[in-house]
């Protein structure tokens, strides 16, 4: 017995879809709140952070920087510099030939000049969007995700106009997975940073009455004063081996 397809049936399933693209996009929008708000409150620490113990960083830097020059030996900066503290910059990436090609893919298919109406268009540009955050992620399985949905809505989408906008719903709710998983790992990446791990580390001593930042300072300080001294001794120890003028 052969399955008809009809237009109410055709309306009940564009119905639920996009019942699920609301609910996407709430959970899309109370991800994207918690990144934001996540962010804020370790750049609040970051600045309270460095402003508390840059310069300290920076000071036994330039120490240690005396030490080796004192000990006739070359050491490079980035040794002691506070980005080591810090978790500061990404890997440089370097797309693969099939990341490429599945790029260049997805842009023929998607690109907004080839929209028929602004509504179209308007789709076809948040599907860019998501295409290009998956290539400067490295993200293939996402740009494949992007080709095959638009591959096999693409025959829906003649059928009829019920079709058409089921299509452009999946689409986008295709669209809306990708950009859910970006935050989603983001949020990932922001939690298991060094600033971040800091961060949970200042607030559970001052759960317990104590001063992370504080301690810390202290430990700095008192590597500080290890440096100054060894640099003391190293400069006295030098002079008494200098030979006459």
């Amino acid at each position: 017995m052969k399955l008809i397809v009809t237009p109410l049936a055709e309306q009940r399933e564009l119905d639920e879809k996009r019942a699920a693209l609301r609910a996407l996009e709430i959970t899309l929008s109370q991800r994207e709140s918690e990144l934001s708000v996540l962010q804020s409150g370790i750049k609040e620490f970051e600045q309270i952070y460095l402003a508390a113990i840059g310069q300290k960083f920076d000071e036994l830097a330039a120490l240690e920087q005396q030490i080796a020059a004192t000990l006739g030996q070359q050491i490079e900066t980035e040794e002691y510099a506070i980005s080591d503290e810090l978790e500061c910059g990404q890997t440089k990436f370097h797309a693969s030939e099939n990341l490429k090609k599945l790029y260049r893919e997805v842009a023929r298919l998607c690109h907004p000049d080839l929209a028929g109406n602004e509504a179209e268009r308007e789709l076809r540009h948040k599907l860019m969007i998501v295409a290009n955050h998956a290539y400067e992620s490295g993200a293939e399985e996402r740009l494949q995700a992007l080709l095959s949905a638009e591959s096999g809505l693409a025959e829906l989408a003649r059928q009829s106009n019920l079709a058409n906008d089921l299509a452009q719903v999946l689409r986008t709710i295709s669209a809306t997975e990708a950009s859910l998983a970006e935050v989603e790992a983001e949020i990932a990446r922001t939690k298991n940073s060094e600033l971040a791990r800091l961060k949970m580390r200042a607030e559970k001593s001052a759960a317990i009455g104590h001063n992370f930042l504080l301690e810390l300072v202290s430990q700095v300080e008192r590597q500080i004063q290890k440096a100054k001294n060894r640099l003391t001794t190293l400069s006295a120890d030098l002079a008494t081996i200098q030979p006459p003028s």
